[in-house]
């Protein structure tokens, strides 16, 4: 094979490669990552207040008000609500994670939360709660926060989360999908101190930070950049060869 036929060949895989690169790195990212690090406000957060063991939809109380703090944020500013009832409170999300967020299935829901006083624990009520037309999911971690800052994690898919309630059935791919796809609330548990009326009045502050839906690289896009690099170093060792005589 002549030196100007390798070269177009190699051009070729070259433009192949990264015509393939290109289309996976557009197909990677399926969303945009949401945020709200609260550095400059409470960017739309408030809290509610429900019934809660089941019952997520019945506000008792609220929207209200979050508490805003600019500096003790990990880092930065945080926002913060003192649980108003012997109810369940939650944050509740402004409508920038709300509405169509099915291009981020697969990916994570994470926060950092901090409580005072952390004790005696209430493990009730699930730390996620999603509610729209298509019913309410609910998501526990296993963990109760503590007295610091620390990141929580959830999956934005179907894996762990429940319908309803804690005791609910395990929810389908569906029925994540459905849900997510037309978002009615996004809601972040406060409520972890037990309290009983009448003999034990502990109503604790809840603090809330950086909170982000990110979406997940798909695994193709990896797979494709290694037989992408493959291709390119298997062209040029054939070009190093001789032409037979």
């Amino acid at each position: 094979m002549s030196t100007i036929h390798q070269g177009i060949r190699l051009s070729t895989i070259a433009v192949v490669v990264a015509a393939a690169l290109a289309s996976a790195s557009a197909s990677a990212v399926v969303g945009i990552e949401v945020s709200s690090t609260f550095d400059a406000d409470a960017d739309g957060w408030t809290f509610v207040d429900v019934p809660g063991v089941g019952n997520y939809v019945l506000i008792v109380s609220g929207p209200s008000n979050v508490a805003y703090s600019a500096t003790g944020g990990s880092p930065g500013g945080f926002i913060s609500a003192k649980d108003p009832s012997n109810n369940t409170f939650f944050f509740t999300a402004p409508g920038k994670f709300l509405g169509d967020q099915s291009a981020m299935y697969g990916g994570l829901l994470k926060y950092d939360l901090k409580l005072d006083p952390a004790t005696p624990q209430w493990t009730g009520d699930p730390d996620v709660v999603l509610i729209s037309d298509s019913g309410v999911l609910v998501y526990d971690i296993g963990n109760e926060p503590g007295s610091s800052f620390a990141t929580r994690v959830v999956p934005w898919s179907e894996a762990g989360w429940r319908v309803g309630s804690l005791s609910g059935t395990q929810v389908s791919a569906v029925q994540f999908q459905n849900v997510i796809g037309n978002l009615g609330a996004l809601m972040i548990a406060g409520e972890f101190v037990a309290s009983t009326p009448g003999i034990d009045a502990t109503f604790e502050t809840a603090s809330l930070d950086n909170v982000v839906l990110t979406p997940v690289p798909e695994p193709s896009m990896a797979v494709l950049m290694s037989l992408g690099v493959l291709g390119i170093m298997g062209a040029a060792c054939r070009r190093k060869r001789p032409a037979p005589k």
